[in-house]
């Protein structure tokens, strides 16, 4: 089932197999499906959309700050990809070669300028607090709380992400991620900042040579990034 799987998006367009921990994801420019676990007579697996989709398809849905959704299905029979599916396919597609962004840059997107710094963390109130002392210090900075208007591209590279474990650390982790699965973002600093010993660990796991550190010595690392 699972090469099936593969020739059939094979006939939407071309892509990169590209193995990731305990899955394999699927991607052009960025990640746009996944295959989760290879059964023996089935598969799971995932589709990364800018939208929830109401459909029987699928068998959960996760919403991953700032604007992603992913679609968990589970296929056991050739059948289940019919033209519905097909069509949920081709849309995971054009996200993977971002076609979306490209349609977005004439709407009214923030654009980073060339020393901006972005400064993640899911609240807008806790978000203002903690940001406040580097804006103080004189740091042009691109606030993401969760109202998806943060884009991963690379016209939009910014200096360093500093990435808050405070809250929702699992969504902070698939920030770095976005970043991390391109060539252009593989070099921007990120630094995870607070947040619960155990749940940190596991992402300093995942994020080796990363910067973990605290609240009040985000001011030196920044430093250091920008001299």
């Amino acid at each position: 089932m699972f090469y099936f799987f593969l020739n059939e998006y094979r006939k939407i367009g071309t892509f990169i197999l590209h193995p990731v921990q305990s899955r394999i994801a699927l991607m052009v420019e960025v990640r746009f499906s996944g295959v989760n676990y290879v059964g023996k007579d089935f598969i799971k697996g995932t589709l990364w959309l800018k939208e929830k989709l109401f459909s029987e398809k699928f068998i959960r849905h996760e919403f991953i700050p700032p604007d992603n959704h992913l679609h968990y299905f589970k296929i056991a029979d050739e059948f289940f990809i019919d033209d519905e599916f097909r069509r949920y396919m081709k849309m995971a597609y054009d996200i993977g070669c971002r076609k979306h962004i490209r349609e977005n840059i004439t709407k009214n997107k923030p654009v980073m300028t060339k020393d901006k710094i972005v400064f993640v963390h899911w609240n807008k109130e806790e978000a203002d607090t903690l940001s406040a002392p580097l804006k103080e210090k004189g740091f042009d900075l691109f606030i993401e709380h969760g109202e998806g208007k943060l884009t991963t591209r690379k016209d939009d590279a910014p200096k360093a992400v500093i990435i808050s474990l405070q809250r929702l650390p699992s969504h902070g982790y698939r920030i770095a991620e976005a970043y991390r699965y391109t060539k252009w973002g593989k070099p921007i600093p990120l630094i995870f900042f607070d947040g619960e010993k155990e749940k940190v660990e596991n992402i300093r796991k995942r994020m080796p040579g990363e910067i973990f550190t605290t609240h009040k010595n985000l001011v030196k690392h920044l430093k250091n990034i920008l001299k």
